[in-house]
């Protein structure tokens, strides 16, 4: 669903936004995109799809005015994670911040330290990326 669902409703807008001027499209990879949580590999394995089409949707919209934006994150306190006994971001500023980068016109949104961390370690090595025993 992380990749087929934002496939799926970025092609259904995308022509609108066109027909508009653009716009932005945002999309949700967080953090897992990069890093695989140990319970579930595959969640992760979607995740970078997701931003892995993120980026190219960026390249593909870019022509029609359409600002395509990635938001990475650690946890957001929804329901979805209340059972979970870990620092949590509030979603209020995630949705804050993913709207001062569309105002600013930024193609990623890096809302939390986790996010952050991991995003640098990208250019390290792989171990870096694996999640702690």
């Amino acid at each position: 669903m992380n990749y087929l669902g934002t496939w799926a409703v970025s092609r259904a807008f995308a022509p609108v936004l066109a027909a508009n001027g653009g716009g932005a499209l945002v999309n949700m990879p967080s953090v897992a995109s990069w890093r695989v949580n140990k319970r579930w590999p595959s969640y992760a394995a979607s995740k970078a799809a997701e931003w892995s089409l993120t980026n190219a949707l960026r390249v593909g919209q870019r022509q029609q005015g359409t600002l395509v934006v990635g938001v990475h994150v650690g946890l957001v306190d929804t329901d979805a994670t209340m059972g979970l006994d870990a620092p949590k971001v509030p979603a209020a500023e995630v949705a804050a911040q993913t709207m001062d980068a569309i105002s600013r016109d930024v193609p990623e949104v890096l809302v939390d330290e986790v996010s952050r961390r991991v995003r640098a370690a990208l250019s390290g090595s792989v171990e870096l990326l694996d999640p702690a025993p």
